[in-house]
């Protein structure tokens, strides 16, 4: 039963995650480079180049800090997490203060991983309530 290739229900969601925020961000530019000026198709690529990043960066923090294989201390794991922050942070000054992209579509890039979330969240309510109407209907 337990078979090496299965993938882990964990892993599959991270996976699905990462593949989903791509295709929002691609959905997002190409939607940009139609109906917006260049400066806003920046904005978002930008954006969510960034948010896409600090989604992986987070994830790889996180997993070395959980995992009971290598001990880590927290205070490494809160001082990679504050560098993480202060990177992006240096990098949306940059880009907001050349003016080079639209803020607002920094902004919009920014919420790809955001969206990606609220959809998850949308579609397991959607289940949830399928399973309990299933069951009461069942019953």
């Amino acid at each position: 039963m337990n078979d090496p290739t299965m993938i882990p229900p964990e892993e599959a969601l991270r996976r699905n995650l990462v593949k989903r925020n791509w295709i929002i961000l691609a959905a997002m530019l190409l939607s940009s480079l139609i109906f917006f000026p260049v400066s806003v198709s920046c904005g978002i690529l930008a954006g969510g180049l960034l948010a896409i990043a600090n989604f992986h960066l987070l994830y790889r923090i996180l997993r070395k800090a959980l995992n009971p294989d290598t001990p880590g201390s927290p205070v490494v794991v809160v001082f990679k997490y504050y560098l993480r922050l202060m990177a992006t942070g240096a990098i949306l000054f940059i880009l907001i203060f050349s003016k080079q992209v639209n803020v607002l579509a920094i902004i919009l890039g920014l919420s790809v991983v955001v969206i990606n979330l609220g959809l998850l969240a949308c579609s397991g309510i959607k289940d949830l309530l399928a399973g309990l109407l299933k069951k009461s209907v069942v019953v």
